[in-house]
């Protein structure tokens, strides 16, 4: 907020808990939100799904996806993202990987949202202690545990009785 203030804005840092919180993001109560997209970690459809006009409402009215707070709205996005749904993601489909780089051009000129950090995992798995971590033989989800992935992941290891 300060450095905002410095630059010129009217800034003010507040800290909303639990269902306010909630509320006021999904109901667009705010000019300035610092929040955490959580896109998808293996199709980018998932991800730039959160910019359809299906899920725009107007500024005090919630929004169906909790993602979509943005309130883009494009129909020319929207047309692309409608032919990508009906797809499987796959980097060798030309006609796949062609509508995203559609809808990214889109995305990249409108910037319906900032992005300020990105989280980076790269987790080294040990098989010392526990095999059935995934791997390039066995990538049955991607390389790192995000939340609802340890699930996924704990339930495959399997002791090795190394002590």
């Amino acid at each position: 907020a300060d450095q905002l203030k410095a630059a010129g804005f009217d800034a003010k840092f507040e800290v909303i808990q639990g269902t306010a919180f909630t509320d006021t993001l999904s109901q667009g109560k705010f000019d300035l939100m610092l929040w955490v997209h959580c896109g998808s970690i293996y199709d980018p459809w998932q991800t730039l799904d959160h910019f359809h006009s299906k899920y725009a409402k107007p500024i005090g009215t919630a929004v169906p996806n909790i993602r979509s707070t943005s309130r883009y709205m494009n129909p020319e996005l929207d047309a692309i993202l409608n032919q990508m749904e009906a797809m499987t993601p796959s980097v060798s489909d030309a006609k796949y990987m062609g509508l995203l780089r559609q809808a990214m051009v889109i995305y990249l000129r409108d910037m319906p949202e900032l992005t300020l950090a990105g989280e980076f995992q790269l987790p080294i798995f040990n098989k010392h202690y526990w095999t059935g971590w995934m791997s390039e033989k066995d990538p049955y989800m991607a390389p790192y545990i995000p939340w609802e992935g340890f699930n996924l992941a704990v339930h495959r290891l399997k002791p090795t009785g190394a002590k």
